[in-house]
């Protein structure tokens, strides 16, 4: 998460709680003092309402300990929504049509292939030049020399060619 540190830091999470406790602070004496009649969340959407929400989350997105499982999961959410229904599908047809499962146990079953087969998926294509550019039209890091495609360099080119700078010579006339 590109905010991590950002997010962790204590005047964030100081300034976040502060921010929501005055903001339900304020809304509990409204609602208790029956200066205003009691908000409805569906009729009257308040900014003091958008206000208490967006403190609360960020609030609770702080205090989630870091939890590294997610986190790869988190990395490879790209393949996960690509090709999980491949994987939940072959899940479905496997199991439920062949075996007859409960719905309750295919659920899960679907759930974790769709989930672990990408990542599977993804990690194989690692290991394969091209892979992760056939997986999921990524090209390799910067600094990786592309296996397929032209190179830089003395002697890169076809065996006729001059090199760069020059002009080529045309093709004899027949």
């Amino acid at each position: 998460h590109r905010y991590r540190e950002v997010l962790h830091s204590r005047q964030v999470l100081t300034g976040t709680v502060l921010c929501f406790v005055a903001a339900q602070g304020f809304h509990s004496y409204i609602v208790l003092t029956r200066a205003v009649a009691p908000i409805d969340p569906i009729e009257n959407r308040s900014a003091l309402n958008l206000l208490i929400g967006m403190s609360a989350s960020l609030g609770a997105l702080q205090l989630i300990p870091r939890v590294r499982r997610m986190e790869r999961i988190g990395g490879s959410s790209y393949a996960i929504y690509l090709y999980h229904p491949l994987f939940v599908a072959a899940v479905l047809v496997l199991a439920g049509a062949r075996f007859g499962l409960p719905t309750g146990l295919l659920f899960v079953l679907s759930g974790i292939a769709g989930v672990a087969g990408p990542m599977v998926m993804e990690r194989l294509a690692r290991q394969v030049p091209q892979g992760p550019l056939l997986l999921e039209g990524l090209s390799a890091p910067p600094g990786v020399p592309a296996a397929v495609g032209p190179r830089s360099g003395a002697g890169s080119g076809p065996p006729d060619s001059a090199g760069p700078g020059s002009q080529r010579k045309p093709p004899p006339a027949q």
